[in-house]
């Protein structure tokens, strides 16, 4: 028989995940998330890792046609991460799927 094991495995009743990416986070190649969640509803993230946020947004395209609700906590200091002296310069960028119903932006250090 087959004993091919997936990682992670298709969660196809989870409507709510969380994810929590330290400042030690390191995204693996082995973790791969896109299209294991297609009811995805819900998703919070605790970001402190600015080196993965392509990582973060190849899985929020992965679920935009089913998430209503995202959660974005921001544990990093601006300062830490300036790339130029323009402080007009954005430090990362994400493009949200257009059918979130619910937005939620918390900046836990002094941005």
């Amino acid at each position: 028989g087959d004993t091919t094991v997936c990682f992670p495995p298709i969660f196809e009743n989870c409507i709510l995940f969380t994810m929590v990416m330290t400042h030690r986070t390191k995204w693996h190649p082995s973790i791969a998330l896109n299209g294991k969640f297609p009811k995805l509803v819900a998703l919070k993230i605790s970001l402190e890792n600015l080196e993965i946020v392509p990582q973060i947004q190849s899985f929020l395209d992965s679920v935009s046609g089913t998430l209503r609700m995202l959660f974005i906590e921001m544990g990093f200091r601006a300062k830490d991460h300036a790339q130029s002296s323009d402080s007009d310069a954005p430090l990362f960028s994400l493009r949200l799927p257009p059918h979130l119903q619910i937005l939620s932006i918390y900046c836990a250090e002094d941005m």
